[in-house]
């Protein structure tokens, strides 16, 4: 059974600082640690877990904004090949989450905030006044549309 790489990280430092603080309190300055902590991120990529870990989280519908994240990056790591516009896919967010925008301006993304990650409904939504008046007119049957299988 494979150990997941960041918790044996974890465990790894936990183990080194209380061995540095128990074992040896007069002999662990700052450059024994430092040259330690180095040892032991050799070969950790931190950066890998971090995305598999934002990864997760948008596939379960929902973002924890994180400090530094901006609205672009998000939508670019959400939505890497999408042929909606870029403001579209803004407004999209700010309209689904306007808590999380100062003065729904996509460039106050607030750290902290719980986003829900737009969807189709979301996106009509804007785009059509009466979304679901459209939604109905279209599954309704009408002797001058053409149908396709």
């Amino acid at each position: 059974m494979r150990m997941n790489q960041p918790a044996f990280f974890f465990r790894r430092v936990v183990c080194l600082c209380a061995a540095m603080i128990l074992i040896l309190p007069a002999a662990a300055d700052e450059v024994s640690i430092d040259q330690a902590l180095q040892t032991l991120l050799r070969g950790v990529d931190i950066q890998d877990h971090m995305v598999s870990r934002r990864s997760d989280e948008i596939r379960g519908g929902y973002y924890q904004v994180r400090p530094g994240d901006t609205l672009s990056e998000l939508i670019n790591m959400i939505y890497p090949n999408s042929s909606i516009t870029r403001d579209m896919l803004e407004r999209t967010f700010i309209s689904a989450n306007p808590h999380a925008f100062r003065s729904r301006n996509p460039n106050w993304l607030l750290a902290g905030a719980r986003l829900r990650i737009p969807n189709s409904e979301d996106v009509l939504s804007l785009v059509f006044r009466d979304a679901d008046g459209v939604r109905a007119a279209a599954r309704s049957d009408h002797p001058t549309w053409v149908r396709f299988p």
